[in-house]
């Protein structure tokens, strides 16, 4: 995965998921590089990369970073993933919350 990922044509999204899945088998530091490469890669996706770089922070409990890529999520949101933004809200609110 590692090779796919550096082969031009990788979106946004599939570098995204790979991370996710670092990320549910509790690899954070994994799965943190991977969605700063995927930010570094596809510097033009605003949604995909900060939705990978906030859950990403969560994990790893830097409420600053997780904050402020939960704020770049929001203001990016896809009109077809619009249902997912009371999730990625509360996300947020959480974080804040806890602050």
């Amino acid at each position: 995965m590692q090779r796919a990922m550096h082969l031009p044509g990788t979106d946004a999204y599939s570098v995204y998921a790979y991370g996710m899945g670092l990320l549910r088998k509790e690899k954070k530091d994994k799965a943190m590089s991977t969605f700063i490469f995927n930010q570094q890669q596809h510097p033009q996706d605003k949604f995909w990369t900060s939705l990978g770089l906030a859950r990403g922070y969560t994990a790893l409990g830097d409420k600053e970073k997780a904050i402020a890529n939960w704020e770049v999520v929001l203001q990016n949101v896809p009109a077809n993933l619009s249902n997912r933004t009371a999730a990625y809200q509360a996300a947020l609110k959480k974080l804040k919350d806890a602050s």
